[in-house]
């Protein structure tokens, strides 16, 4: 977020402002897709009984999963944005 801040103030083209966006936008999907494989796991393997729910653990990757969710939703929204008008 702080290159798209950076590149806004050193007036980058639209389209690379766009392009930092889109990458943004992925890895915060990407976080959210392993981080709830991550809390799937943990609860499996606490049922199973094979390991302890690490409570601190899960606690941090649901809040992680949260504040990346809204980030993804602000990069959407900011990629819709900077879209041109034809």
């Amino acid at each position: 977020m702080s290159l798209f801040l950076l590149g806004n103030f050193q007036s980058f083209l639209d389209s690379t402002q766009t392009m930092l966006l889109a990458v943004f936008e992925g890895a915060s999907l990407l976080y959210v897709v392993a981080a709830l494989y991550w809390v799937i796991v943990q609860i499996v393997l606490a049922i199973r009984g094979v390991a302890r729910l690490n409570a601190v653990s899960l606690v941090l990757s649901i809040l992680g999963i949260g504040f990346l969710l809204g980030a993804h939703l602000v990069f959407g929204f900011l990629i819709v944005w900077l879209e041109p008008v034809n």
